[in-house]
């Protein structure tokens, strides 16, 4: 049975004690920002407003080039990933792209400039934000029972800003799960998992090769990669065929994936890299 949950940023608190040793059941982890429920259309919608924004601005009718400040913003989002950096990324994106408006077109005035930084302000915040009326992915709600009615655990570990993403739970009506809500996924989160369930029976279930899918397999569970599209910083290579993971277009498929882990784990057949 799964051992209930606190949430805290970082790590994950254990309440209780499990009764009968380690669980026979599987544990499916599911991640909730493009799995679950929509994110990456949110923060693409906000992307392409501020991108109009700035080309009215920025940009004269002999350089408009919407593609620029898409390819600034995706490289400050690959940085800030890397390095840590908590900052508006529309932000740093709009003052960037004024910088590199001003070497091919006449002076900027700093109004202009004051006035992308309040809608850059406004559209950055819009991911965060915009779940008023926010709805689970299709396939996810089926997903979930599904894996309940085979005697199996859920779990939801989402990282994020911890007031946003416990609205996104609890307005989808998915705080009926146990959930974890982290600052960033690591191998350390699953290996928990691991220690309750053994590697065998954990799989973790997420769009992100790289903060879903590599974690798992450090850790020694399996995966489930859900190929949907992402932030730029989340993209990451393939694993090795070899290892225990697979990929879907969406959780629409996912019944799917569970009868192939099924064979897989009897030894019926080897574990399927594609479903489609």
């Amino acid at each position: 049975m799964l051992f209930p949950y606190r949430r805290k940023q970082d790590n994950i608190l254990l309440i209780g004690l499990t009764l009968g040793g380690m669980s026979r059941n599987r544990l499916f982890a599911f991640d909730l920002d493009n799995t679950l429920v929509p994110n990456q259309e949110i923060y693409d919608n906000s992307k392409r407003e501020l991108s109009k924004e700035v080309n009215n601005v920025v940009y004269s009718s002999t350089y408009h080039e919407e593609s620029e400040f898409t390819e600034i913003l995706d490289n400050i989002d690959r940085k800030l990933y890397e390095e840590r950096v908590l900052t508006n990324t529309f932000q740093d994106a709009c003052v960037r792209a004024v910088v590199s408006g001003k070497q091919a077109d006449s002076e900027i005035e700093s109004e202009d400039l004051g006035y992308l930084i309040h809608r850059a302000d406004e559209l950055g915040m819009a991911p965060m934000q915009n779940y008023q009326d926010l709805e689970t992915l299709k396939g996810a709600d089926s997903a979930l029972e599904y894996v309940k009615s085979q005697g199996d655990d859920v779990i939801i570990l989402t990282k994020g800003v911890e007031e946003a993403q416990e609205n996104k739970i609890q307005q989808t009506g998915l705080n009926e799960y146990n959930y974890v809500i982290v600052s960033e996924k690591t191998k350390e989160h699953i290996q928990t998992f691991v220690d309750e369930y053994g590697a065998e029976n954990v799989w973790k279930v997420g769009d992100s090769m790289r903060s879903d899918v590599k974690p798992a397999l450090k850790a020694g569970a399996g995966a489930i990669h859900v190929d949907a599209d992402n932030w730029k910083a989340e993209y990451a290579d393939d694993p090795d065929r070899e290892e225990r993971w697979l990929r879907i277009p969406d959780l629409t498929y996912f019944e799917e994936s569970y009868s192939a882990i099924e064979d897989f784990d009897q030894g019926k057949k080897e574990l399927i890299k594609e479903i489609r």
